[in-house]
């Protein structure tokens, strides 16, 4: 990778050789000089006082994404390799509760849509809690006379149910949706709250 710089500001780059870059952005700062078209063996390249093309390297700082970014980079031009380098800052509250606040929204639809289980006829059977799912077995219930059966293949099998058979898995995947919304409104309480960046970190984002 390679910077150009001008009067120790980069103008170009951290990038693959280019020359057509490298001399349009030469060009910007008033200087007409072509760049080779293949990267010198010897490094940097000066152009004139005030700009040449260096090697560089860039040295990023451990730091804790969720409440934290870096900014830079900060040249230092004063070996043959140019090195950028990165402050640590803490992200500012609201942008932390707002993100953090999606992870949340994620994970609840995700476990949200997961599934669960509910027991009939003396059978553990998983119930799809997909939104398109759960609105068919809504609407199958709502439309079947009270003593009427359908067949409904589960992923451990078939099984015939009754109208209140079917009603206690419409029930289940509601119970099951709610305590969903009921954790990521819980969990979403629980980030306002927070005032600090650290008390943000420590909230943890999947249910446990």
């Amino acid at each position: 990778m390679y910077v150009l710089s001008y009067k120790n500001r980069v103008i170009a780059g951290p990038r693959d050789w280019n020359a057509g870059m490298f001399t349009y952005a030469l060009e910007s700062v008033g200087i007409q000089k072509p760049v080779p078209s293949v990267a010198p063996a010897e490094l940097p390249l000066t152009i004139n006082a005030d700009a040449k093309i260096s090697e560089c390297t860039l040295v990023y700082p451990e730091y804790n994404k969720k409440i934290q970014y870096i900014h830079g980079p900060f040249w230092d031009f004063s070996k043959d390799v140019a090195v950028g380098t990165f402050e640590v800052k803490e992200t500012p509250l609201e942008l932390i509760q707002n993100d953090l606040k999606a992870i949340v929204a994620a994970e609840r639809y995700k476990n949200e849509t997961a599934g669960t289980k509910t027991t009939i006829q003396n059978k553990e059977v998983t119930i799809d809690t997909t939104r398109g799912a759960r609105d068919i077995f809504a609407q199958k219930y709502l439309l079947m006379a009270d003593n009427e059966t359908v067949n409904w293949k589960f992923p451990e099998g078939w099984l015939t149910l009754t109208k209140p058979e079917l009603g206690q898995i419409v029930n289940a995947a509601v119970a099951h949706i709610q305590s969903k919304f009921d954790w990521e409104k819980n969990k979403s309480a629980e980030i306002d709250a927070a005032t600090t960046g650290a008390q943000l970190d420590a909230i943890v984002l999947t249910e446990e």
